[in-house]
């Protein structure tokens, strides 16, 4: 059981830094209307699109337990780097450009729990950096020997990872109440910053993990 956790938590980290999930988190908790009820709203969405992306990827991972595993290792570690190095460029060449249309604060602000838990779903969805990163686990979750239960751990921590940029803002101030609310108003402020610059250094750093990683298992 340790071993698949210790194996795919470098990933499940990775995939946790989610600036955009932690802006629409604490923005929620800022809402004028029921803010506690928009704060679980983003949860749920984030919880049902994450849940979506699980189902898919052991589907598509049981689909492929019995095949050759090195193959199909090789070239999920090359398409992943390939992936996060067109996002890390795309990333890059957004930086200093002055933002179009409305902000995020903007379009969410004064809105019904019903807006934050789409704009949760809508996110977790097109948060592309984690789910690269999420995948992946999901394979060396789903083709492991570990046993069911050490699966089912395994993904659950997995889970549990990428749903903390919604679930510690959250549950923080379900806890203690707006006392927390300058920590969390400072975080955000910071967050949003230096937002691009966070993905990119996570993008960048991962790139080169799953390259060496394609290197090793086609050297293998």
């Amino acid at each position: 059981m340790s071993h698949l956790v210790l194996q795919i938590l470098p990933l499940a980290c990775g995939a946790a830094i989610s600036p955009t999930l932690l802006m629409i988190a604490v923005l929620s908790l800022s809402s004028p209307v029921t803010p506690l009820r928009c704060g679980w709203a983003v949860v749920a969405g984030s919880v049902l699109a994450l849940s979506v992306y699980t189902v898919v990827g052991l589907l598509i991972g049981s689909a492929f337990h019995h095949s050759q595993h090195k193959i199909i290792d090789e070239v999920i570690a090359f398409a992943a780097a390939a992936l996060l190095a067109g996002l890390a460029f795309r990333q890059y060449l957004s930086l200093g450009k002055p933002a179009k249309g409305k902000s995020l604060a903007q379009r969410l602000n004064q809105t019904s729990p019903r807006a934050y838990f789409v704009a949760g779903m809508a996110t977790m969805f097109v948060n592309i950096t984690s789910i690269v990163l999420f995948l992946p686990a999901i394979r060396d979750i789903s083709k492991s020997n570990a046993g069911l239960g050490s699966c089912v751990v395994a993904l659950a921590v997995l889970f549990l990872f990428l749903q903390l940029p919604v679930v510690v803002p959250v549950g923080v101030i379900s806890v203690l109440g707006k006392r927390a609310m300058p920590l969390l108003a400072k975080l955000h402020h910071d967050i949003t910053t230096y937002t691009v610059q966070i993905t990119i250094g996570v993008e960048i750093f991962f790139f080169f993990y799953f390259f060496i990683k394609g290197i090793v298992e086609l050297t293998s």
